[in-house]
């Protein structure tokens, strides 16, 4: 009945006659484990819930037995045994930080409210235990992290019904797949969305009415986490409230594609591709921010909109142009979401007669043209309309007739030269030019204005009947 013994003899610590010839402190150096295989007849034992609830039993009777019990201020029940420490691990990486912990003995004990942590909340052991255990496993089953923040959303089932990041959601390839099918209209996009949501939760068997849970955990020290953001709605709220955002989101872009971009995406092209600490922070509190608006119903903050529009309009500041498009995308999409529907629709809206979009449309032209002719010619660079982006922003009628001018030469090149000047005919006819405000700085529309066309201009150039 001695394990050491036993172990010597089967030869585990090599030849060895007797317990004297241990050297135990080179084995202990080692952290030595022994599993113990425990043959029996029936169902194995740690697939056994009999096993697990005989283990729960005995455990909970020795803590009641040798600890405190009380009231469990989470399940309501009396009489049973609480727990003062509770588990950690719960964050990957912040795996020392606890959500509960009541180590404030000395000094300022309790801040003077209470003489021990009981007196503040008292949480059961098995209460603790389960709640810890779900957390953990829910993060690490359909949680998201930006800068140490933790992000989870789940229903009573722990089904991962719906998610505010369409990239993570498998329900949103379905609608990826539909790009010939969904016409070009608000309300038949939102019908197919909120349709693809509700489906998901009918295969999961999910009532409308149950609830969908959205919580963010932050490490606010190494010891400590806490709850940032937390809510809780009706799976058909939170359907819809997630339909109207995406519904004013999506947006077509070059290659004729519906793009739905993620939250984090978003923040990316906010703050740019940075992973400093302080960069971090800043895109987390987007994210953040983002979902209070969402879940809200709100409009996203402008100040947001405001710093991707001064990045969207400075091309040459990026080192690549295809993340400069991203940029201008992203903004066209955030801008679209901020303004009412009917002033703004998925695609290219001909009649519509704002200013800012206006010169959008015509700073699009004039890009598309000058590149074609670059790219005909081997030439890698910046166009014109780029180069004069900013400025055209602060000063459109000015800058518009360098633009303009500097644009002749590539005209004459062009193989669309007649498309081209047609549309600026067209674009040119709905300006009110007794407007005051003709050369006043742009509004975010003057981006959907140039993302829209520019779009419009590659799929009309794709098809028979606009080949010259």
């Amino acid at each position: 009945n001695d394990l050491i013994i036993d172990l010597i003899h089967s030869g585990q610590f090599g030849e060895l006659d007797s317990y004297e010839d241990i050297d135990e402190k080179s084995i202990l150096a080692n952290n030595p484990l022994c599993r113990f295989n425990v043959l029996t007849e029936g169902p194995v034992r740690w697939k056994n819930p009999e096993c697990f609830k005989a283990w729960s039993d005995f455990y909970q009777f020795k803590l009641a037995k040798e600890g405190k019990t009380g009231f469990d201020y989470v399940a309501g029940n009396e009489h049973v045994p609480l727990s003062t420490n509770h588990p950690k691990g719960i964050l990957p990486l912040a795996s020392g930080a606890k959500l509960i912990s009541s180590n404030d003995t000395q000094n300022f004990t309790f801040r003077g409210r209470f003489i021990n942590s009981e007196e503040a909340v008292s949480i059961g052991y098995e209460s603790s235990q389960k709640g810890h255990a779900m957390l953990k496993w829910l993060i690490d089953k359909q949680g998201f992290s930006i800068g140490g923040r933790y992000y989870i959303t789940w229903g009573t089932t722990g089904e991962n019904l719906t998610t505010i990041n369409p990239q993570d959601n498998e329900l949103f390839n379905d609608i990826l797949s539909l790009d010939d099918e969904i016409e070009d209209t608000n309300s038949a996009f939102a019908s197919q969305l909120r349709n693809l949501l509700l489906k998901g939760a009918s295969v999961n068997g999910i009532p409308k009415q149950n609830p969908v849970y959205v919580m963010q955990l932050e490490g606010t020290t190494t010891g400590r986490f806490g709850i940032v953001y937390y809510q809780a709605l009706d799976l058909t709220t939170y359907i819809e409230r997630i339909t109207d955002w995406y519904t004013k989101l999506y947006l077509k872009f070059d290659d004729n594609k519906y793009i739905y971009p993620s939250l984090k995406f978003i923040a990316d092209r906010i703050y740019g591709d940075r992973n400093d600490e302080t960069t971090q922070k800043l895109k987390k509190d987007v994210v953040t921010d983002l979902v209070q608006s969402i879940l809200g119903g709100r409009k996203i903050s402008y100040s947001y909109l405001s710093k991707i529009f001064q990045k969207s309009i400075r091309p040459t500041s990026f080192d690549n142009q295809s993340s400069w498009k991203l940029t201008v995308t992203t903004a066209a999409r955030l801008f679209k979401s901020y303004f009412s529907r009917e002033e703004i629709e998925p695609m290219l809206n001909t009649d519509f007669k704002d200013r800012s979009y206006l010169y959008g449309r015509l700073l699009a032209i004039a890009d598309v043209v000058e590149q074609g002719v670059l790219g005909a010619n081997g030439q890698d660079r910046s166009t014109n309309a780029r180069r004069y982006m900013s400025a055209f922003s602060q000063r459109p009628a000015d800058t518009w007739k360098v633009i303009y001018v500097n644009l002749q030469p590539y005209l004459t090149k062009s193989n669309y030269r007649q498309k081209a000047q047609r549309l600026f005919d067209e674009i040119n006819e709905k300006f009110d030019v007794t407007d005051s405000q003709l050369n006043s700085p742009l509004d975010g529309k003057f981006l959907i204005g140039y993302s829209q066309q520019r779009t419009d201009w590659y799929k009309s150039s794709k098809s028979k009947s606009e080949v010259e």
